[in-house]
């Protein structure tokens, strides 16, 4: 009796004159993760069974926010390791610290770590209009304003939306965010190129009223299972929400079929860029013009893209104003006033400063040589010579717009094929990812280089496989996917409600010879919505 008075005499003692240390980990922003608690020198974990909102309050009072969102069963922020350290938590809210609340004792459960609990405290009003403010969207490399990849920017970066469970419903938010007045269609599996940067959101479920995408339900930011190949695309319808947007847009579409370009003081595909604007012809400033502005204004010109930029005023200085500067193209416009600019006119240059431009009447053909079907060094042709391109700078961004041209699915890995010979036509190639093919990447000039043929590049590309056929009684869906060695493209399909049964049937395509492997095999429930 004494012994166990004594025993209890400690356990209160230490429980209101001590905080034992509580965590969140592996959540992918301060204010969440899963629960973890330190108790005799060692962390732990908590278990879900009875865990409520009352706890989770406690916890995050505990922390130092002001209150608990939700609390997430099921190990949602991952399974720990180690102890179990408390299981059938019960709080009557005005507790300092969690180990206050009734418990089954330390250590005391009938759990594994599939429920550790998980928390996601409330952000400060401050913080979460902070958070809240940061939070935009745009679309891009699309063939018009109004479709493109969906991208988020937060934390001052973009990064992109993971199409798993993306509908037309969360597709409307999105483009109302925009100012549009609704989605037209939304596209899975990077319709519009890979994007680059972080993943900021998955599984979204909107219901439809709301204002913001970030009022959808949604994992945790930045928390996604996803590749880039899943980034979503969307195409808004073009009228503006607000019928002053539509006249301005109407407007600004009139101006821009309006605008001409011309090249001067060279021939048909080189010379001085300059553009008629307000009954005068004027010129182009240097500033900032590089290769995806000169592609734009190439195929404005009805060329295939560009060749060369000169920011030397190589073609002599123009006359008249200097309608355009600090010119800033994505490479996918159609017109150079779809660009970012300064105002028409407004600029701090001279004519010394005039650029010019040279174009491609078509592309040149690219094939790979020593090697085989899909891996060797990367050639060019131009003016029936074939020539190479130097490594300095060659990344796999480079490597994927080369691999995708050829009609490959992806690339495996940047290798030496020995040295070509000819001319070596490129180097110091940047590509952003998304481009069609090799020349609408910057690049030194076509011919500009400071190599040898021992730098030339090669590539080794992913073939495709063909597309794996999976037969449901209540749809047929064909799915593409593909691999080569250790790289695997993901299959995924989504069910409606309702009982399934599903059978894979075979994979469809010339190119794969061999046995086709199922694995990591995966089902997961989704939620119903009411």
């Amino acid at each position: 009796m004494l012994a166990s008075l004594k025993k209890l005499s400690f356990e209160f003692l230490f429980s209101i004159c001590y905080a034992v240390p509580i965590r969140l980990v592996n959540g992918c922003q301060p204010n969440e993760g899963r629960l973890e608690i330190f108790y005799q020198h060692r962390w732990g974990t908590v278990c879900d069974d009875g865990f409520n909102l009352g706890a989770a309050h406690v916890v995050c009072k505990q922390l130092g926010f002001n209150y608990a969102e939700r609390s997430k069963c099921c190990a949602y922020f991952g399974s720990g390791k180690g102890r179990i350290w408390l299981d059938n938590i019960s709080c009557h809210g005005n507790e300092s610290f969690l180990h206050q609340c009734s418990h089954s004792g330390w250590s005391t459960h009938n759990c594994s770590h599939n429920e550790d609990v998980g928390i996601i405290c409330a952000r400060g009003a401050a913080d979460q209009n902070r958070f809240n403010s940061e939070i935009r969207l745009r679309l891009q490399d699309g063939k018009n304003y109004h479709e493109g990849r969906l991208e988020v920017y937060y934390n001052e970066k973009w990064g992109t939306v993971c199409s798993d469970h993306f509908d037309e419903v969360s597709a409307d938010v999105a483009c109302r965010q925009l100012g549009y007045l609704n989605a037209l269609d939304y596209a899975c599996c990077a319709q519009f190129g890979f994007g680059r940067g972080p993943i900021w959101m998955d599984d979204l479920h909107c219901n439809g009223s709301e204002t913001s995408l970030y009022q959808c339900s949604a994992r945790p930011f930045g928390c996604s299972n996803c590749d880039h190949f899943q980034d979503v695309g969307l195409i808004c319808n073009p009228i503006k929400s607000s019928s002053v947007h539509l006249i301005l847009a109407l407007s600004c579409y009139i101006y821009f079929k309006a605008l001409q370009i011309r090249l001067a003081g060279g021939n048909d595909q080189n010379g001085r860029l300059e553009i008629y604007a307000n009954g005068q012809w004027g010129t182009v400033c240097d500033d900032g013009f590089e290769f995806h502005e000169a592609a734009v204004a190439c195929r404005q010109l009805g060329f295939a893209n560009a060749k060369t930029v000169y920011n030397t005023g190589k073609y002599g200085p123009g006359t008249g104003p200097i309608w355009l500067d600090n010119l800033l193209c994505y490479g996918n416009e159609t017109n150079l006033l779809n660009c970012t600019y300064k105002k028409l006119g407004i600029h701090d240059c001279i004519h010394g400063e005039d650029v010019g431009i040279g174009c491609f009447t078509v592309d040149p053909k690219v094939r790979l040589v020593n090697g085989g079907s899909f891996y060797g060094r990367v050639e060019i042709e131009y003016n029936n010579t074939w020539g190479t391109v130097c490594n300095d700078e060659f990344d796999l961004q480079d490597a994927i717009v080369i691999c995708r041209q050829l009609g490959f699915i992806g690339v495996h890995q940047i290798k030496s094929y020995g040295s070509g010979s000819g001319p070596i036509y490129l180097d110091n190639v940047n590509c952003r990812g998304y481009e069609s093919n090799l020349f609408q990447c910057a690049h030194s000039g076509f011919g500009k280089h400071n190599c040898e043929h021992l730098e030339d590049v090669g590539v080794e590309c992913l073939p495709g496989i063909g597309s794996l056929l999976i037969k449901d009684y209540q749809a047929t869906q064909v799915i593409s996917t593909g691999h080569r060695r250790n790289i695997w493209r993901k299959a995924q399909i989504l069910l409606g409600y309702g009982r399934h049964q599903l059978q894979i049937v075979a994979l469809r395509g010339n190119s794969y010879r061999g046995d086709l492997a199922i694995d990591d095999l995966e089902i997961r429930k989704g939620q119903c919505r009411k």
